[in-house]
């Protein structure tokens, strides 16, 4: 006859109580949870971008200047001033164009008191072999420097309306002007990459092909200090962008450490473009169409080490002040524009300069 087996023990487990649920939870424990869930559901947590590395960094520069490069070079242009038969490179400027009408957007320091002395204005590029005079052309300027014992804030930029002629010698030479959907007035201040594309005078040489300037690209960041007191001019946010510039920098183009001009041979890149490339949280998915104008640069602090411009908005502003069948045209993207026919109290805006070659 078979032996039964032992009976096995039964656990000493406690069953769950009457307060408890089926998953050995307090009713207030289980409520809590529910609770986390539900607000889990509404909200969404978006994951944390990943920082790239110092060679994805280097590759992205190397990007900003082969992609975004090229675009800010179609629409530059070196201004040179005719003196004692001789060219002397005057500043930078950006070819902008509105409907049918074609400008050269640039800084107004000392612009007005060029064409007041007659001095012949031509504006080239590489690979130009003769410049091209200002004939016939508009002079828009805005006031830019400061008062007798205050720091007023100036806009510093002009707008050149060239002559039908001019314009297509231009652009039937290579270069091409921006237009509206290149630019963007939104005073964006988050933390991004912006790149100033412009022409040192150290840099430029006159040779059998004419007049040269290699051009300066620099990546450069918003600057997080204070506005040197040492500056002549006021800065308002508003109105101003300060981006960083050190003399001490790194070329990716090189792979190697550059020593920029000091601020005698950094001058000419007075009235360059400043453009917007990406924030620092789209890296990874940047491209070229991103490149959009934002503003216009106008001083160099070489210490503490800075550049000074001016939102593009205000030189859009000064044309449609003067031109208001173009602004009516643009009126839609263009409806949060403010006024600055009274930009400085108790000075108005300059009045149109026209300049003819005789």
């Amino acid at each position: 006859m078979a032996k039964k087996k032992p009976a096995r023990k039964k656990s000493a487990r406690r069953k769950p109580t009457a307060k408890k649920a089926a998953t050995g939870q307090p009713k207030t424990q289980r409520k809590k949870a529910t609770r986390k869930k539900a607000v889990r559901r509404r909200i969404i947590i978006p994951k944390k971008a990943k920082t790239p590395s110092s060679k994805q960094v280097a590759a992205l520069f190397k990007r900003f200047e082969n992609e975004a490069g090229p675009i800010c070079e179609r629409a530059t242009v070196a201004i040179y001033g005719l003196q004692n038969d001789r060219i002397i490179k005057n500043r930078t400027g950006v070819l902008f164009r509105i409907a049918d009408v074609t400008f050269v957007l640039t800084a107004s320091h000392e612009l007005k008191e060029m064409v007041d002395g007659k001095i012949p204005i031509l504006v080239s590029w590489d690979g130009r072999k003769s410049p091209i005079p200002l004939i016939d052309a508009q002079f828009l300027t805005t006031e830019w420097e400061s008062r007798v014992g205050h720091k007023d804030v100036v806009r510093d930029v002009a707008a050149i309306r060239l002559s039908d002629s001019c314009a297509k010698e231009i652009i039937a030479g290579g270069q091409s002007p921006l237009t509206l959907r290149d630019v963007c007035v939104e005073q964006d201040r988050s933390p991004a990459f912006f790149m100033m594309h412009g022409l040192p005078n150290a840099w430029f040489r006159v040779g059998l092909k004419g007049p040269t300037c290699q051009p300066l690209r620099y990546v450069a960041g918003i600057w997080p200090k204070d506005h040197s007191k040492a500056a002549t001019i006021g800065y308002d946010p508003k109105v101003h962008l300060l981006l960083d510039l050190k003399r001490e920098s790194f070329a990716p183009s090189l792979g190697r450490k550059v020593k920029l001009p000091g601020h005698s041979g950094i001058v000419g890149v007075s009235g360059c473009g400043i453009w917007r490339l990406c924030g620092e949280q789209q890296l990874t998915s940047w491209n070229a169409d991103q490149c959009k104008l934002v503003a216009i640069q106008h001083r160099f602090y070489e210490e503490p080490g800075y550049i000074h411009t001016t939102w593009i908005q205000h030189a859009l502003e000064r044309i449609f002040l003067e031109y208001p069948e173009l602004k009516k045209a643009t009126s839609i993207m263009y409806r949060r524009l403010t006024r600055c026919d009274n930009f400085r109290t108790g000075v108005d805006a300059p009045p149109l300069i026209e300049y003819r070659h005789i």
